[in-house]
């Protein structure tokens, strides 16, 4: 029976969830993975995320590729690769034709058993969390859809990272229907009221309506202003692949934190802000 997916990452299913039925007989409880999340894409399978550690990984494969046959098979859509896959077992070597922006690659992945899904968490918020700390944080300039003592009819206003430079900037990707989203309002309104004249900027993103997201607002009383990503750019040039997502980013405009979920995710947010606010120059 396939499990039920969370909507944060629809997209990571094609790859993820193994096609049990579709696998050899006698191949073992275990069947192999690339360990890759996968969509339909223009010419093959569109690589969307790869796992650290797994043989997606380990053969050379990258986000954005694209995976145009396997053992010569010519791969037609995301399905496809998820089939020839299960058929395989796990030690198996694959040959995977790679179309990389405008270069041919020829890589070969050995398949391994697919991991439990405690492993893939883990590994996947260790990529997130090497993808974005200590680089520059993707700029944005978005659309303020709510604010404290925000007038609903006010005139339309815009938040561009670049021109919060010097300012310590927390940013939450939440959404309107996100459970463990309510747990963090509370702790980041209070810390902006707390630290807004050390320096402190605090801002939620979403990609859904404004009058949403000011309903959302006003329910849950939050003390910082709720920003609409229309297309979802930001969410996507941040990796945000949950909800909650929790970004720091100190006064050179480099992120020092990002984590996903809420808990202690929230509390390390709250730390490293507070502690970039206290240091001379917010380094």
């Amino acid at each position: 029976m396939r499990r039920r997916t969370s909507r944060a990452l629809p997209i990571l299913v094609l790859a993820l969830v193994p096609l049990e039925a579709a696998a050899r007989p006698g191949q073992g409880p275990e069947p192999p993975w690339l360990g890759v999340g996968i969509a339909d894409g223009a010419r093959g399978v569109k690589i969307t995320e790869v796992i650290l550690d797994t043989p997606a990984d380990r053969a050379g494969v990258r986000e954005d590729d694209e995976i145009l046959a396997i053992d010569r098979q010519r791969l037609t859509g995301a399905r496809d690769l998820q089939v020839a896959i299960s058929r395989r077992r796990s030690g198996e070597r694959v040959r995977l034709d790679v179309q990389r922006g405008k270069r041919r690659l020829v890589l070969v992945a050995v398949l391994a058993p697919r991991l439990d899904e405690r492993e893939v968490a883990d590994r996947r918020a260790a990529a997130f969390e090497r993808r974005l700390i200590d680089r520059a944080a993707p700029a944005f300039a978005l659309p303020v859809a709510a604010a404290p003592g925000r007038a609903a009819d006010a005139p339309p206003a815009t938040v561009s990272l670049a021109d919060l430079r010097g300012k310590v900037v927390v940013l939450e990707f939440l959404a309107t229907w996100c459970g463990p989203c309510k747990s963090t309002y509370g702790t980041l309104s209070d810390l902006a009221a707390r630290r807004r004249g050390d320096g402190l900027v605090v801002l939620g993103i979403s990609p859904e309506s404004a009058t949403a997201l000011a309903g959302l607002a006003s329910r849950e009383r939050i003390g910082f202003p709720l920003l609409r990503d229309v297309d979802s750019a930001a969410r996507a040039a941040y990796r945000a692949s949950a909800t909650p997502t929790l970004i720091v980013i100190d006064r050179r405009g480099v992120v020092r934190y990002a984590g996903m979920g809420a808990g202690l995710t929230v509390d390390h947010a709250v730390f490293t802000s507070e502690r970039l606010l206290d240091r001379r120059g917010g380094e």
